[in-house]
């Protein structure tokens, strides 16, 4: 809302969708900071930072960093989390986390309020109301916590300041917290801190300081948009796909991020480590075009995908990592996200080798989704040929070889000969849930990775299979069957007007995946091709 101009049109944006009304919410722009010249306390000193696109400007603790919100966050525009102390044994049960969210009061209104009553829009009684209030963001997002005590604060430009206690509902959780309001007619802007309850008091001091010297203002988009009309003319005059992806992926950036492009990925990353970007780039093109030789695209895939490349493990969990994980392809959000793993002293296949094999999985999920109708195989193919790529031997731009996944080699050879292993008849047909541990043969998440690599890896290096009449045509025929039944079927349904419908799309999914798993292992014997498997794994040579 760059005075009465409006917002401009490339600011980073969330539209949301009421009565036939889009209501434009702007967040998150380019992290600016300066030297605050204060005295520093223990936490290290403070930085200004200047947002004026959201009308902000605070100082900041700088043992508090920025870490990036997820693309498909809808209300925290801003998030930063306390450094964690490198000895193990100082370091806090809770991290402190502290986020900005801005509430339009006018959000999910008929007309904007303007000193009369307005009528609040409901698309749908069952649905939450929209939020348009503190009380009505913290109910909806903050489900486990219960506010507190409140206090009034000082008036500051305009805005009227409440500040609340938080603690965990019913007596639950090992947190606290306080949130902070700055309200006026037309937004709030909300400051909400957590951590452990022992360093609240601690944490109180930094948070009070951060939020009374907060100044805000009108927001103002114009820098924003300038530098983003910049870069998107850049991009286009050098013929990138999807430069408004890309213009977006780099105006999200806190600070400490960087960016680079290659033809079909646009990397953002907060690693140090330059060689492992330039070697990421290349080499990610290069797997890129061995995905389209062992799986032709249905069309040109257009499609740009974000690469997210952390520091450290420590950032990727606190970006939002599943537990237990070493990278994830997120669809909805179009990235792709690991982090820079650590070299170990003396072993083999640490460091640089560990992110490799993880990007050349994550890149496989993100290009087959694209390629092949925005739909996922079964988890023995999915995660299997995903483990299989994580073997590429890559050189001048190419690839050379497909070797043995170092991560999976020891765990099946130890599956083989001491359990457990689900019979390939089974394993072929388990849903996510199965394959990730909910199954009836005691295997782990890590079991099933282990066998599904290993299957793949049999029916695609084995020359027993190479020259197996039935045995060689199991992946092809798997893949083929099921991208034409489920494209096939999900024109119909469009056809039909049912093209949103999730219940017949899953439906559909699981008619292709059941087509697919009948024509591809009609003919097989699965105890003379379970023989042979086990033959050929257990004589692979685990790499060095």
């Amino acid at each position: 809302m760059h005075g009465s101009a409006g917002i401009g049109p490339f600011s980073i944006r969330l539209f949301r969708h009421t009565s036939g009304m889009k209501i434009l919410f702007f967040y998150l722009g380019v992290f600016a900071s300066l030297l605050f010249n204060l005295p520093a306390r223990g936490q290290g000193g403070w930085d200004t930072v200047k947002k004026p696109e959201l009308g902000l400007t605070y100082k900041m603790a700088r043992d508090y960093k920025a870490i990036p919100v997820d693309p498909l966050e809808e209300w925290e525009l801003l998030i930063y989390l306390e450094e964690t102390d490198k000895d193990p044994e100082l370091r806090k049960k809770v991290q402190p986390r502290l986020s900005f969210t801005i509430i339009d009061h006018n959000f999910g209104l008929a007309t904007p309020l303007t000193g009369g009553d307005a009528e609040e829009t409901v698309t749908n009684p069952d649905s939450a109301p929209p939020i348009n209030s503190f009380e009505r963001f913290f109910e909806q997002r903050w489900r486990a916590w219960g506010l507190g005590l409140d206090s009034e604060g000082d008036a500051s430009d305009g805005y009227e300041l409440a500040e609340w206690e938080l603690e965990p509902k019913n007596g639950k959780g090992t947190g606290a917290g306080t949130a902070y309001v700055y309200s006026n007619a037309a937004r709030s802007v909300v400051i909400i801190g957590t951590c452990f309850p022992d360093d609240h008091k601690e944490q109180k001091k930094i948070w009070d300081a951060i939020v009374y010297k907060m100044k805000l203002a009108e927001p103002d988009t114009s820098r924003v948009d300038a530098e983003a009309l910049k870069m998107l003319e850049l991009y286009r005059k050098k013929g990138f796909l999807d430069p408004e992806f890309r213009v977006e992926a780099r105006l999200n950036l806190p600070k400490g991020w960087k960016s680079d492009d290659t033809e079909n990925y646009i990397l953002v990353y907060s690693t140090k480590d330059e060689p492992l970007i330039r070697l990421i780039k290349s080499e990610l093109e290069a797997i890129r075009k061995e995905y389209e030789n062992l799986f032709p695209p249905l069309a040109p895939v257009t499609a740009v995908s974000r690469v997210r490349i952390c520091k450290d493990r420590e950032e990727y969990f606190a970006y939002g990592g599943p537990p237990n994980s070493g990278g994830y392809w997120n669809w909805m959000a179009q990235e792709l996200v690991f982090f820079d793993y650590d070299n170990v002293d003396g072993e083999a296949g640490t460091g640089k080798a560990n992110s490799r094999i993880v990007l050349y999985h994550e890149a496989f999920h993100q290009y087959i989704y694209y390629s092949s109708g925005s739909f996922s195989p079964h988890s023995w193919f999915n995660e299997g040929t995903g483990d299989f790529f994580s073997g590429a031997k890559i050189s001048g731009g190419k690839v050379k070889k497909i070797g043995v996944n170092p991560w999976r080699i020891r765990t099946v050879q130890k599956m083989i000969e001491q359990g457990p292993t689900a019979p390939w008849k089974e394993i072929i047909s388990w849903s996510q849930g199965q394959y990730y541990g909910g199954n009836d043969k005691q295997m782990q998440g890590g079991h099933s990775y282990a066998q599904g690599w290993s299957m793949i890896y049999f029916l695609r290096e084995s020359r027993v299979v190479e020259r197996h009449e039935v045995w060689s045509k199991i992946l092809d025929t798997y893949f083929e069957v099921l991208r034409k039944s489920y494209n096939e079927g999900l024109a119909k349904l469009q056809e039909e007007g049912q093209g949103e419908n999730r219940e017949a799309i899953g439906k559909l999914s699981d008619d292709s995946k059941k087509l697919a798993i009948d024509t591809a292992f009609t003919d097989v014997d699965y105890d003379e091709i379970e023989e042979e498997w086990r033959k050929f794994t257990l004589g692979l040579k685990v790499p060095r």
